[in-house]
């Protein structure tokens, strides 16, 4: 690999964290209008009561901020995909960023609709569903680990993880899966997308499971930790 393309392939790494880490502080925005109960406290959009800035009082201060953070998000994601596309050679790359694009998109406009339609029910059943899904495919994965493929149950919990529903030719992957058996995936016509994205946010995996397996010979406890997060498996 040439000078030139090795530093900017280090440019568009650190220019990815850049992103990444701007996308944690939206994350954090979005906590505070929660936590606030601030979540309807602007009822327009795009402007803030008509306004480019608002009057910054009570709850319409952490929606304001969580609505520039959230386009400084789109904005570095827009310039992350358009980079990628002029400068990476791998396609899964070139589409992972037009993905994110498209999604934080998605985001912003069904952001919108949740300002001036209220609060669809089934907006928030969706979400809700997909999460335990998300949930269930982590449980049944470290499972099949050990029952199907003989790992012990750590192995199993460090094994990278994918996901599907409901489309055929759609396959999640975590950020780390192995890019040999992605590019296979793809050959065979799947359509991948790498890591989770939601709320104009991405993350290299969707869960973490903390595992305890018993041994059927010993009736050892044996705990597994999943250092994807913070957790720790606890027993009794």
């Amino acid at each position: 690999m040439s000078d030139a393309r090795t530093q900017n392939s280090t440019a568009v790494h650190r220019f990815a964290i850049l992103t990444s880490g701007v996308t944690v502080v939206l994350l954090m925005a979005g906590a505070l209008v929660t936590s606030n109960d601030a979540a309807d406290s602007v009822p327009d959009w795009p402007l803030a009561y008509g306004k480019i800035i608002p009057p910054l009082v009570g709850g319409i201060r952490y929606e304001f901020a969580h609505r520039v953070v959230a386009g400084a998000v789109a904005v570095l994601t827009l310039i992350l995909a358009v980079w990628l596309a002029r400068t990476e050679n791998r396609r899964s790359v070139r589409r992972l960023g037009w993905t994110a694009l498209a999604l934080v998109v998605v985001q912003a406009l069904l952001g919108a609709l949740r300002v001036l339609l209220g609060h669809p029910p089934i907006v928030a059943t969706i979400h809700a569903t997909v999460a335990q899904i998300f949930f269930i495919t982590t449980v049944a994965l470290a499972i099949m680990g050990v029952v199907d493929y003989g790992m012990n149950i750590q192995e199993a919990v460090n094994a990278s993880r994918f996901h599907n529903q409901w489309m055929p030719d759609v396959l999640s992957v975590e950020g780390w899966f192995a890019p040999d058996a992605v590019h296979a995936l793809e050959k065979m016509g799947y359509k991948i997308i790498i890591g989770q994205h939601e709320d104009a946010s991405w993350s290299p995996y969707w869960s973490d499971a903390e595992c305890i397996a018993i041994d059927p010979q010993t009736a050892e406890r044996l705990g597994a930790s999943d250092g994807r997060n913070s957790g720790k498996p606890v027993g009794y």
